[in-house]
């Protein structure tokens, strides 16, 4: 058997197979410009043009059971495969000190945050160990590399928006897909991609109670209940005599791309609420009033699906920020002791 593997610029605008969402396994005669390096047992020769075989990038990945770490992965490794070319350095044949310098371009040159970094890290990392694992290399040259530190339930970065605005966005969506958009993401806190996921089927009952199946970070898969305008919008689609398929359409007909939803929600925020939000927004409001209104944080933590309460606390630490800061208190001191001089 033998391996090939991309470490120039790949064909497509840096992508190696279609694009970074859609990478399938068994895949032959790859196109790819720059380098590459075929690796047949441990002999690594340059070859050029089409790659034959199985790509070892091509089954990392497709090692990887979720498709969105699969495409964050691919992301990051394109990144490095492209700091590989620019040095010169074949990826398999690269050293700690090349990670190093890869990891501070991406904070130095590019300005990274630190936790995109140690994501990217991660990556390159997994990648390495699949190629120990498949024999290809019998070291891993980030084994060693430190890692920016990023603190527990660190503030989220993302902004957020009052509720308000919120109940404002999902009044002004002008059609039917953008209000069910709108909805699953502010009313069910859903990231997009799983808002986009959703199909006009998916709602299941159990007693009384209506609910879909999220499928979230990792594979996790969960039971989200449907209150109120969430099921009203499944039952709105269904009325039109869409019984199957995605609930969320785009332009074209066919299942919303997460290019299409951010587009609607900055165009709208933009006129509506006069800042530009992403689709991320919806999800940390949600958080965020909740925590407001006093829900019990691991009650916050289940709706949210976080995997550990320190996540769902980032969002609490955000909220917290300037509400009761102390500096308004002695903002009042200063403006008293003003008035009464």
């Amino acid at each position: 058997m033998s391996w090939a593997v991309v470490v120039g610029s790949m064909s497509g605008g840096g992508r190696y197979v279609g694009s970074a969402r859609e990478v399938w396994p068994g895949r032959r005669g790859c196109p790819v410009t720059g380098s590459a390096v075929a690796v047949a047992g441990s002999q690594a020769v340059e070859v050029a043009g089409v790659v034959e075989g199985p790509s070892l990038v091509e089954a990392w990945l497709a090692s990887i059971g979720s498709r969105n770490t699969r495409a964050a992965y691919w992301s990051d490794f394109d990144q490095y495969a492209e700091h590989c070319h620019l040095a010169g350095v074949k990826a398999l044949d690269a050293r700690r000190v090349d990670v190093d310098s890869f990891a501070r371009r991406l904070t130095e040159l590019l300005g990274r945050k630190p936790s995109s970094v140690a994501r990217a890290i991660s990556a390159v990392s997994s990648f390495y160990e699949y190629c120990i694992d498949v024999e290809a290399l019998d070291k891993n040259p980030v084994r060693r590399v430190k890692r920016p530190r990023t603190s527990e339930g660190h503030v989220t970065e993302t902004p957020g928006m009052p509720w308000a605005d919120v109940l404002r966005l999902v009044a002004a969506a002008r059609n039917l897909d953008e209000r069910a958009l709108l909805v699953v993401l502010g009313y069910m806190g859903l990231r997009v991609s799983e808002a986009l996921a959703l199909d006009v089927d998916s709602l299941r009952f159990e007693g009384e109670h209506a609910y879909v199946t999220v499928t979230g970070k990792g594979g996790t898969v969960d039971r989200c209940p449907l209150v109120g305008e969430v099921r009203a919008v499944f039952e709105a689609v269904a009325a039109t005599g869409r019984t199957s398929g995605p609930l969320i359409l785009g332009s074209n007909g066919d299942r919303m791309s997460r290019e299409r939803a951010a587009t609607i929600v900055r165009s709208l925020s933009r006129s509506v609420v006069g800042v530009e939000v992403s689709p991320h927004s919806f999800r940390v409001a949600a958080c965020t009033e909740l925590l407001r209104r006093g829900v019990p944080l691991h009650l916050v933590q289940a709706f949210m699906r976080h995997r550990s309460p320190v996540t769902t606390q980032g969002y609490n630490r955000r909220r917290q920020l300037f509400e009761g800061h102390a500096a308004y208190a002695l903002g009042q001191v200063v403006t008293d002791a003003m008035g009464a001089a």
